[in-house]
C-alpha cells in the first residue's frame, strides 16, 4: 500500500490518470508524479498527452499557504493549503480563463488520489472537471 513517510498529504510515487472515472477540463491521458510532499511543500510534474499524440510538461514546486506562484508549462498561478489531512486545496488563476478552485482528497487507502475543481470564466461560465487518478508505483530511485 502507498504511504508517504514524510508527514506530508499525497503518497509519494507515480500516479496515472483514470479515464472512465475522469471528466478532465481539456481530454488527453495524464501521468502525476508526486515528487515530495512533506506537509510543508508539494513538488508534482504531471505528463499529459493530448488525443493528437502532443505531449505536455507541466511541473510545480511550492510551500503550503504561502504565496500563489506559476505551474510552470500552464498559464496557471496557484497556491495550495491542507485543511486536513490527504486533502490539497488550490486556488488561482488560470489566464484567459478566470478564477479556478480544485480539492484533491486520498482515497481508497492511499491508492486513489481524486481532484475535482472548477473555474469561473470572464464571461460567467462555472466549467468543471474531475480528475481521478490510481497510484501506479513508487517514486523511481
Amino acid at each position: 500500500m502507498p504511504a508517504n513517510d514524510d508527514g506530508g498529504n499525497v503518497p509519494l510515487g507515480i500516479w496515472r490518470q483514470n479515464p472512465a472515472r475522469s471528466a478532465p477540463l481539456e481530454p488527453g491521458e495524464r501521468i502525476l508524479w508526486i515528487i515530495k510532499d512533506d506537509g510543508k511543500r508539494l513538488i508534482w510534474v504531471v505528463v499529459s498527452t493530448t488525443p493528437g499524440g502532443e505531449v505536455r510538461l507541466n511541473t510545480w514546486d511550492g510551500a503550503y499557504d504561502a504565496a500563489p506562484k506559476p505551474v510552470m508549462g500552464t498559464p496557471m498561478l496557484a497556491q495550495i493549503t491542507s485543511p486536513e489531512p490527504g486533502v490539497i486545496r488550490t486556488r488561482g488563476v488560470i489566464e484567459g480563463l478566470g478564477p479556478f478552485v480544485e480539492e484533491a482528497r486520498v482515497m481508497d487507502g492511499g491508492k486513489r488520489l481524486v481532484a475535482n475543481g472548477q473555474v469561473t470564466t470572464t464571461d460567467g461560465r462555472v466549467l468543471s472537471w474531475t480528475e481521478d487518478y490510481d497510484w501506479i508505483a513508487p517514486s523511481p530511485g
